[in-house]
């Protein structure tokens, strides 16, 4: 493999970037970074999370694509080669170069993937749910997971379960809020590990969920910005359920759907 054009990073693209790193870091979010075009997608170790973010036309794109486990990224200069990823910086004279094998799935794979997605819910059923980040002050960040459910005619509910003690945390959204709105109908549960919930609003303050009707083919919801931000970002979480002990399960709502749910959840 020849050596790729070196990215240099630009100060936008670095605060994502630096972001994602900090979450793995901390075990917030272990996550691979892929960059393509124009885009950046961060997933999630067990593929259950896939983030893109959404550069402006007017920003010059990638001059190659590459990608990196987030806790390998160590300068805003990089290129691949010979199957590795180099991160380069300079300092007093001397260069410096950090080499790092390339995760097994290609920016390419990843816009595949998220570009399948978004075809399968082109043209489906949404219902849209407002999520500000002060939610997080609401749930208990001891407690390792989280699920969202609702039924028709309800709002969502975030449900947090210690399985030792059998405390249980409801955090539902206020009937008389200027926005709220019940479901028109059942959704899938979403379950989540809770530093992933947490790490959206790390990248952004309010997020807008899009749930689809129990049974949609891609079986998962779409999280959203605000429309005029100048990162757009745009992700999509698997549904799955919690089985309290503290485990993620697929949903089971049949097997044509658990078929393409396990290809759209990694590209294997």
């Amino acid at each position: 493999m020849k050596k790729s054009k070196t990215t240099n990073v630009r100060k936008q693209v670095e605060a994502l970037f630096s972001t994602a790193v900090a979450l793995d870091q901390s075990g917030g979010l272990r996550n691979t970074v892929f960059v393509v075009d124009r885009s950046v997608y961060v997933m999630n170790y067990d593929h259950t999370v896939l983030i893109r973010f959404r550069l402006k036309e007017a920003d010059p794109p990638f001059p190659h694509p590459v990608s990196f486990r987030a806790n390998d990224y160590d300068s805003n200069q990089f290129f691949e080669e010979e199957g590795q990823v180099v991160f380069v910086s300079e300092k007093s004279g001397y260069k410096r170069q950090k080499s790092c094998k390339v995760p097994d799935h290609t920016p390419e794979d990843i816009s595949r993937v998220y570009a399948d997605y978004v075809g399968l819910l082109k043209d489906a059923e949404t219902h849209t749910v407002h999520l500000p980040r002060g939610v997080l002050e609401l749930l208990d960040d001891n407690l390792s997971h989280l699920e969202i459910t609702g039924k028709a005619g309800e709002p969502i509910t975030l449900t947090q379960r210690n399985i030792y003690s059998g405390a249980i945390i409801k955090v539902q959204q206020d009937p008389g809020a200027l926005d709220a709105k019940p479901l028109p109908w059942d959704i899938e549960p979403l379950a989540m590990r809770t530093p992933d919930f947490q790490a959206l609003f790390a990248f952004q303050s309010d997020l807008y969920f899009h749930f689809y009707p129990k049974g949609t083919e891609a079986s998962v919801v779409m999280v959203r910005n605000q429309a005029k931000s100048l990162t757009p970002m745009r992700a999509f979480v698997s549904c799955c359920i919690y089985d309290e002990i503290i485990n993620i399960k697929q949903s089971d709502y049949g097997r044509k759907e658990q078929k393409i749910r396990r290809r759209k959840q990694a590209p294997h």
